[in-house]
């Protein structure tokens, strides 16, 4: 579902807190910045520096771009929060790799070290001037204490053949500086080439390249032959390591004319095999194929040839002759007859 990357794509968003860090100390150590403006005024009743037109400040390889920023300070001069506004610009540039934050408003907390991104914001990475990440939203937060980023609002994210769409996303970084978890909630949705999941939330694991969807999952694959899977269930999770899809609570799969339901499934390559190709129903459940409905304690239907079998306590209802037939087989019931009225 998700295809192996040379790197992931949740690395690239770390760069996007090397901002956070690194626009904070722009103010902290204000003797080693420039900021430029066509106007700048101190008001030191309300501790509060206002700078207009074009300002720019640059420090190092970070740059911030506005057409208004203020700068509030506290008691002892010290500089609390910066402000700029409107379609403001965050950039750093350091070699390979670049970051950039926008939005209508970006406000720097020096306290909380975090910056926010207001309105329309959008965070990119680029590598060579190539984008490899972007998330938009209408709220983002870079926060240098809990190492987070927290996005909210018609989130939408890209990397190569990878998008997502919530309304809330949040990346969380261990303590070594490692991407650790990304959550999507609140109308979460994947798409991977022709491949698409939905749930209520996801949970990716970067470490055990986990995928855990829960709420109402639905998952729809296109084969090579332009053929659909659905899946639906309480929860689904997928592991990259064994390729494999565990649907549990409710599980409903259509395939071609089969329509299989059951407590639980796994979609996995048969041995030796890296491609999905097999769905194992795992306790009590029914299948559908045209006019017969067969239920067993184990289901295994297998993709490609398309086939099934039954095992345990199996049960067959044949709805009409044409089940018969295909239940029989077409020449142990050539002589069977529609009956008559």
């Amino acid at each position: 579902m998700i295809k192996n990357k040379k790197k992931s794509w949740i690395v690239y968003l770390l760069c996007l807190l090397m901002i956070t860090v690194m626009v904070g100390n722009i103010i902290a150590n204000a003797s080693n910045v420039l900021i430029e403006a066509d106007k700048q005024d101190y008001d030191s009743k309300k501790k509060l520096m206002t700078f207009e037109g074009n300002v720019k400040v640059d420090y190092e390889n970070i740059t911030v771009k506005s057409p208004k920023a203020f700068i509030k300070t506290s008691a002892d001069g010290k500089p609390e929060q910066a402000t700029f506004m409107p379609n403001a610009v965050a950039t750093k540039d350091k070699g390979r790799l670049q970051s950039q934050v926008q939005a209508e408003v970006i406000k720097l907390s020096l306290l909380e070290k975090r910056i926010r991104a207001i309105g329309s914001s959008k965070s990119v990475v680029f590598e060579n001037k190539m984008p490899l990440v972007s998330i938009k939203a209408r709220d983002q937060i870079f926060d240098t204490k809990t190492n987070m980023i927290i996005a909210s609002g018609a989130v939408k994210i890209d990397y190569s053949d990878i998008r997502t769409e919530s309304e809330y996303a949040q990346v969380t970084i261990d303590k070594e500086g490692s991407p650790k978890q990304v959550m999507l909630k609140a109308n979460a949705k994947l798409f991977q080439d022709r491949n698409v999941i939905s749930a209520k939330s996801f949970i990716y694991n970067v470490q055990s390249e986990e995928l855990i969807a829960e709420g109402e999952v639905y998952t729809q694959r296109t084969l090579e032959d332009n053929t659909k899977v659905s899946v639906w269930a309480n929860t689904q999770d997928y592991n990259k390591a064994s390729n494999t899809l565990m649907a549990s609570g409710n599980v409903k799969i259509n395939y071609r004319d089969y329509t299989a339901t059951g407590p639980k499934a796994m979609f996995l390559p048969e041995e030796g095999q890296t491609t999905p190709n097999k769905i194992v129903f795992i306790g009590r459940a029914k299948i559908n194929e045209s006019d017969r409905m067969v239920e067993a304690d184990k289901i295994e239907i297998t993709i490609e040839p398309k086939s099934f079998k039954a095992e345990g306590n199996v049960k067959t209802k044949i709805k009409s002759i044409k089940g018969l037939k295909e239940a029989l087989g077409k020449e142990e019931a050539k002589e069977a007859k529609e009956p008559k009225d």
